[in-house]
């Protein structure tokens, strides 16, 4: 979306923007952990078929102990992403709250990542009235999060 923003507006939309980061970064830790989970269980599996012992088992074992790390910490990040996901979709709740067709535009825009185009076909509005009332929710949202600031 191409709009000229004031520097209080940039800084909403970075806000907002991080929504999709967060989703994409979520989608491909919980794709990390399934890939790391069922490697642990073919390397366990293998221990138990093979009766490995010594130098090999002791590598399998190392190898197992780093997959849960890596598993823990990407439940980790998981856990901290989605947290971001729903202060994010709360301050879009509360923009839509204060002003409904604002927050309409912000949720097409920043939650279902729709161009201001598809967003204007979707509300059946003009381009330019999308950009209006993502602007004023720019506004809102730069206000709450100055007020959450205090």
């Amino acid at each position: 979306m191409r709009l000229k923003l004031s520097r209080e507006q940039k800084l909403a939309h970075r806000f907002l923007r991080s929504y999709h980061l967060v989703a994409e970064r979520l989608e491909s830790s919980v794709d990390c952990l399934v890939k790391a989970d069922a490697a642990r269980s073919s390397i366990s599996a293998s221990i138990g078929a093979l009766s490995m012992s010594g130098e090999q088992s002791d590598r399998m074992l190392k190898a197992l102990v780093r997959m849960d790390d890596a598993i823990d910490d990407i439940a980790g990040m998981a856990s901290e992403f989605s947290s971001r996901f729903e202060e994010v979709e709360r301050f879009v709740s509360e923009v839509q709250d204060i002003d409904h067709q604002a927050g309409c535009a912000l949720r097409l825009v920043y939650i279902k990542g729709l161009s201001a185009k598809e967003a204007a076909d979707e509300g059946d509005v003009s381009k330019k009235t999308v950009y209006e009332h993502v602007k004023r929710g720019l506004d809102i949202v730069y206000d709450l999060l100055v007020e959450g600031a205090r």
